[in-house]
């Protein structure tokens, strides 16, 4: 199974449920709502301490360096353009 990272941040019930249909789980959505529930957060700040890092994708842009960007874009092209990211 291959996920968007978006997708498993923004919408966990939903990447939830697809992965159990993927592995043949039948899990009830209740179930599945209560098992994400605890994750159903982002945080104000990242707390490196506690493995807990700032959710919202494009944070790498302030992480790293423009041509260290350029030069994975490059390599990950393909799979970039596979998942419908812009490498622009």
């Amino acid at each position: 199974m291959l996920s968007r990272y978006e997708d498993m941040v923004y919408r966990k019930g939903d990447w939830a449920e697809e992965a159990c249909r993927h592995f043949g789980w039948a899990r009830p959505k209740r179930s599945i709502a209560r098992a994400v529930a605890p994750f159903e957060f982002f945080p104000e700040v990242e707390r490196v301490d506690q493995h807990m890092r700032q959710v919202h994708p494009g944070n790498y842009k302030k992480k790293l360096k423009p041509e260290t960007i350029e030069k994975l874009n490059h390599i990950l092209k393909d799979e970039l353009e596979f998942f419908g990211y812009s490498i622009r």
